[in-house]
C-alpha cells in the first residue's frame, strides 16, 4: 500500500486532486492543477500515482512530474522557465537520470 510522501499525487475525500508539496504535522499540502494550495491532513488524503522526482540543483530541492513539470520545494510554486532556460535544462536532465 503506498503512503503520502512529498512528490506524491493524492486525492481527497472532497474529491480535489493534487501534487505533495509540503509534509508537517500530520498535514499535507497539496498543489492543485489550477495553482492554488491547499491544507489536508494526512488521514483524508489517498494516494494516486504517478510520483514526481526529487531534484537537489544549486542547494535547492525541486519536484520534477512526469510531465516534467518543475515544482520548487521551497516555495511550493511551479518554475516557469522557458524550455531553453539553463536551469531547467539542468534540472530535467539531473530528473531524468534518476
Amino acid at each position: 500500500m503506498s503512503t503520502i510522501a512529498l512528490g506524491s499525487y493524492a486525492i481527497s475525500n472532497n474529491g480535489k486532486k493534487g501534487l505533495v508539496v509540503e509534509i508537517s504535522g500530520g498535514k499535507a499540502k497539496l498543489l492543485l492543477s489550477d495553482n492554488t494550495k491547499l491544507h489536508y491532513s494526512l488521514s483524508s488524503l489517498r494516494p494516486m500515482g504517478p510520483v514526481a522526482k526529487l531534484v537537489e540543483y544549486n542547494y535547492a530541492q525541486y519536484l520534477v512530474t512526469p510531465k516534467d513539470t518543475i515544482v520548487s520545494v521551497c516555495t511550493g510554486r511551479i518554475m516557469k522557465w522557458n524550455d531553453s532556460h539553463k536551469e531547467r535544462s539542468a534540472i530535467l536532465s539531473l530528473a531524468h537520470s534518476i
